[in-house]
């Protein structure tokens, strides 16, 4: 009995971890575009900073908005985080919008 008890907490340990990590793993590459923005906008190279915007909002942030609301139950200790981050992202891609001129 006991051994069969380790085998499931172990599972939920594993579950919890994974469901973390994957949205971590969103997460950062959501920053990493955001830089590549940043440094589009700085060299002028505003066609590119709108290619990663469309990027950002339409496969990133949705993708970490679905995980997170399918799964981030998994992971109560950070989901609410993660949802902090995808606001504020959207956030700065509105930002981003005004400054290209994309309305």
């Amino acid at each position: 009995m006991a051994m069969v008890l380790m085998v499931i907490i172990k599972g939920v340990q594993w579950l919890i971890t994974a469901v973390t990590i994957y949205q971590f793993i969103i997460e950062e590459s959501i920053q990493t575009v955001q830089m590549g923005i940043y440094i589009c906008m700085q060299h002028n190279e505003y066609e590119e900073a709108r290619k990663l915007l469309r990027y950002l909002e339409s496969d990133l942030i949705s993708g970490l908005w679905d995980f997170n609301r399918s799964w981030g139950w998994l992971a109560p200790h950070c989901s609410g985080a993660f949802r902090d981050f995808a606001r504020a992202t959207e956030n700065s891609v509105n930002v981003y919008k005004k400054l290209l001129g994309i309305y």
